[in-house]
């Protein structure tokens, strides 16, 4: 293991205590449990000089399979944004 592995996961929580990102560190599939259903989610991938990697936006959903593409980066930022709620939760790529 890295030492790096240490320092991720949920960084900013206020969408849900039952929100869930498996597996991380990831190969590149991953996906978003947020733990109930979001009549409308925002999700901004970033590196961590914050710039934007990838955006989507998902209307009634709960879980989110996703992927990450053409990762440069070895450690991500992921922002979910919901009404006034949101995440930040550190992604690591293998």
């Amino acid at each position: 293991m890295h030492e790096w592995v240490a320092v991720m996961g949920i960084i900013q929580n206020s969408i849900s205590d039952k929100i869930q990102i498996y597996p991380n560190p990831t190969n590149g599939n991953f996906s978003i449990d947020l733990g109930e259903v979001y009549s409308v989610v925002a999700i901004t991938l970033t590196d961590l000089s914050e710039k934007v990697i990838q955006t989507k936006t998902y209307s009634e959903i709960q879980l989110l399979n996703l992927n990450l593409e053409k990762p440069t980066a070895e450690v991500y930022l992921l922002k979910i944004e919901s009404a006034e709620k949101n995440a930040v939760i550190r992604l690591v790529k293998e």
